[in-house]
């Protein structure tokens, strides 16, 4: 257990550390894919890239929002870093720290990181859909938030923002395609004894 604990400590630094052209590349990425698939959700929904750090604001990504109740435009920035290339590095530095062959590591990270995609894709939706809808009324001032009102904000921005779901969601996905018996036997060598078997 230490082992993968060490490996995956070094894996993961080694993925955060700021080389050269990876942020920018991985924020065009984000940007693109954000602004394909949130097109669809109607007219002047839109994905674009800013430098980090511009105009005072750390996120690199801006969410354009419509509010035709409003007769404006909402602008929530988010990070891509921490967003997406966070979850990504965690998920792939867990697999390839798991004690498996390199085919099965390799075969369980092209899994694991179309998997984390698919959740970074959705993490935005949550506070984008919120805010053109439920949050529309309370903003304006037609409603009053109620408990579950703020309930529901505080969790999409959790889900959109939160740093914790970065780590909580890759090691989901890493027990769902990487833990199998045989690793959990390998991690754990009294887990046979435990379990009875």
């Amino acid at each position: 257990m230490f082992g993968f604990l060490l490996r995956f400590l070094l894996l993961y630094l080694l993925l955060m550390i700021p080389w050269p052209g990876v942020e920018s590349t991985y924020r065009s990425v984000f940007v693109h894919a954000g602004a394909f698939l949130y097109s669809g959700l109607g007219e002047h929904y839109d994905v674009r890239g800013e430098e980090r750090g511009k105009n005072g604001i750390l996120g690199d990504v801006v969410f354009v929002v419509p509010r035709k109740d409003m007769d404006r435009l909402l602008e929530p920035r988010i990070s891509s870093r921490e967003v997406g290339y966070l979850a990504t590095s965690v998920t792939i530095a867990l697999i390839l720290a798991t004690p498996a062959t390199w085919r099965r590591r390799l075969r369980t990270v092209a899994v694991g990181s179309a998997l984390t995609c698919v959740f970074v894709a959705v993490r935005p939706l949550f506070l984008v859909l919120y805010l053109a809808t439920v949050d529309a009324q309370i903003l304006t001032g037609a409603v009053q938030p109620t408990a579950l009102d703020k309930a529901i904000s505080a969790g999409a921005k959790f889900v959109a923002f939160g740093q914790p779901m970065s780590y909580i969601v890759p090691v989901i996905i890493w027990i769902l395609v990487a833990v199998r018996r045989d690793v959990i036997e390998c991690l754990v060598p009294d887990f046979h004894r435990v379990s009875g078997s």
